[in-house]
């Protein structure tokens, strides 16, 4: 009886767990800032976790070039014109960079391989390999990846 009960509790409460889990894993975390970067109102600080679905806030009126950069298990996307507008899909063996304004560098991490993606341009990144060479995203595609951020 007392077995069964075990059984049916970790059955009914299992999925919950699991799925509280997999939403407090991080996509990443704050390697450094510059400036007051924030995550949902939070003021990003150094080792800060950022979690997948959040939106992160850069100031607008940062001079000069842009160091901002998000590293994922595959890879590391960084922004390399003065400011941009994009969006980072990471999941452990993959991620997804799409760019609406300005230029973002993706880089793998394992082969050191990097392209830049220009403005209405998207590409995907997977464990082990070299970026895939952007292209021009239909707005469906943009529409997707927005949806999947809340923003």
């Amino acid at each position: 009886m007392e077995r069964k009960l075990v059984g049916v509790l970790f059955a009914i409460f299992g999925p919950i767990f699991w799925a509280v889990a997999a939403a407090a894993t991080p996509a990443g975390t704050v390697i450094g800032v510059s400036g007051s970067c924030t995550d949902h109102g939070h003021v990003l600080s150094r080792g800060d976790a950022v979690q997948i679905g959040h939106t992160l806030d850069v100031p607008a009126d940062v001079a000069g070039p842009s160091t901002f950069e998000v590293s994922t298990a595959v890879g590391t996307a960084s922004v390399s014109s003065n400011s941009a507008d994009w969006f980072i899909k990471a999941k452990p063996d993959s991620a997804q960079v799409a760019v609406l304004a300005g230029t973002v560098d993706l880089t793998s991490t394992e082969t050191g391989q990097s392209v830049s993606i220009p403005a209405r341009w998207g590409t995907r990144l997977e464990t082990g390999l070299d970026p895939v060479l952007p292209r021009v995203w239909a707005q469906g595609e943009f529409n997707a990846v927005i949806r999947l951020t809340g923003a």
